[in-house]
């Protein structure tokens, strides 16, 4: 069974919705720019969010600003057309945090929720519902599954709606407790 499974028209909404939902994050007091765009794969859809113009290169490439100079977001969403006709399912939901410096572009942080990771998997428990990966831990911290709200998201019962509470959650507390740090562009 699939989990996270919405209507075209409630896709169609995800644009707005993701706007507000990153708003915290965002340098623009709206939010970022979001938009759809087909991967590789027909059946897939990605809403991806950016500044600006839409991003001609890769959607995992496309960032916004956030509130913290030298620290750039980076969040998409794969949807993959169900069975069922104008139905979806969330296969991915990925935040990241950039720390961009004049050599390169670092990740420090990454909140990621994959509803449909099969039960059997390794770390299924873990990855089905939001959780955070310490990207700038290194290896083989950085690959750790730091599960967010699992009382909330019970393996047999997600659902977008509760998707949408922990994913407010989580992005508010980036916005309170990492975007209020300081940071050196330098190291």
């Amino acid at each position: 069974m699939e989990f996270a499974r919405i209507s075209e028209r409630d896709l169609a909404d995800r644009i707005p919705y993701l706007q507000g939902l990153l708003k915290p994050l965002a340098f623009d007091n709206a939010g970022p720019a979001v938009s759809r765009a087909r991967p590789s794969r027909v059946s897939d859809l990605v809403i991806t969010a950016h500044d600006g113009p839409r991003p001609t290169s890769h959607y995992r490439d496309w960032t916004f600003s956030t509130k913290i100079s030298g620290v750039k977001a980076n969040y998409f969403e794969i949807w993959t057309e169900a069975s069922k006709p104008r139905t979806w399912i969330l296969q991915l939901a990925y935040l990241h945090l950039l720390l961009l410096t004049p050599d390169a572009r670092k990740k420090l942080l990454g909140i990621h929720c994959d509803p449909n990771e099969p039960l059997t998997a390794p770390h299924a428990a873990y990855k089905r519902g939001l959780h955070i990966h310490a990207l700038a831990a290194g290896d083989p911290i950085k690959d750790a599954h730091l599960v967010l709200n699992r009382h909330r998201l019970a393996n047999n019962h997600l659902q977008v709606s509760a998707l949408r509470a922990s994913w407010a959650d989580a992005v508010q507390m980036v916005a309170d407790e990492i975007l209020t740090l300081r940071f050196s562009s330098t190291s």
